[in-house]
Formats: C-alpha cells, sequence, structure tokens
C-alpha cells in the first residue's frame, strides 16, 4: 500500500479474495470502543478502510493494521 493509503488493482485482488468485510459496529466491537472513534480515526486516516460509494467496509487485514502501528506507536512513547 502507498503512502496515502491507496491500493493497487492487485493488492484489492487479494484483500477482497476471501476476505470478511466487517462493518462500523464490528470493528468498534473488535477494539471495544465507541463507533464514533472508529468514524474519527477512518477520519483521520489512521485506519484504511474499503468504499463502496456510501458503504465502508474494513477487511481484517486493515484492521491487524491498524493494530500494527497502534503497538508501534505505543512501544516508542513508552521508551522516551
Amino acid at each position: 500500500m502507498r503512502q496515502d493509503g491507496v491500493m493497487s488493482l492487485a493488492e484489492m485482488g487479494a484483500v477482497l479474495s476471501g476476505a470478511r468485510y466487517l462493518t462500523y459496529p464490528e470493528v468498534a466491537q473488535l477494539l471495544r470502543c465507541s463507533e464514533r472513534t472508529v468514524h474519527n480515526r477512518v477520519r483521520d486516516g489512521e485506519i484504511i478502510p474499503l468504499r463502496n460509494g456510501r458503504r465502508v467496509l474494513f477487511t481484517q487485514q486493515c484492521i491487524d493494521e491498524f493494530l500494527q502501528r497502534s503497538i508501534r506507536t505505543a512501544n516508542t512513547q513508552t521508551l522516551n
């Protein structure tokens, strides 16, 4: 994935084949936060969902990537 969060067609195809899609409520439950927090993280570019018109869906991969970035950030902050 590029720095701006845009996937190539090949990456998109790999993500879409066999992926389970999550909705805002499911992601909020998975992350143990409110739906509003998920919306804010999407708005801020911290979580990058798939969009199909007005419909916004998340893959397990995009949630895993967000969690990995969050863990790295938390570890960096505690070392300082």
